[in-house]
């Protein structure tokens, strides 16, 4: 549990930053169990989203910070959930001064932190 924390700090910053993490210090399969076990569940889930929002925004100094995406705001087609799908979170990033928040997902694995509107 001490290397999910460190897994969660690395994309708080890599947020903070608007970028995508490195986790390449980290097996895939750390990555993929340290995100299930926060993203899988509403609560675990709705905590790790307050923890992420009050971490950004310590890291970046008050000037950004997350908040959920509701259902069906999806900046591309959402692709459709099965039994054996990865749990994401899709979340706002709002930088103090921009006039839009850009879209992001954190997953549980592959590209743990995507901007896709970047292409």
């Amino acid at each position: 549990m001490a290397d999910d924390l460190a897994i969660y700090e690395a994309i708080a910053a890599a947020v903070a930053e608007a970028r995508e993490p490195d986790l390449s210090s980290f097996p895939p399969s750390q990555v993929r169990t340290a995100l299930e076990r926060v993203l899988r569940f509403p609560v675990p889930r709705r905590n790790f989203l307050a923890w992420l929002n009050g971490r950004v925004g310590q890291l970046s100094g008050g000037r950004v910070s997350i908040e959920e995406r509701p259902p069906g705001d999806e900046p591309v087609p959402a692709v459709q959930a099965g039994p054996d799908s990865m749990p994401e979170l899709p979340v706002r990033v709002v930088v103090e001064g921009e006039p839009f928040a850009e879209a992001a997902v954190v997953r549980a694995g592959g590209s743990v932190v995507q901007f896709p509107m970047r292409g």
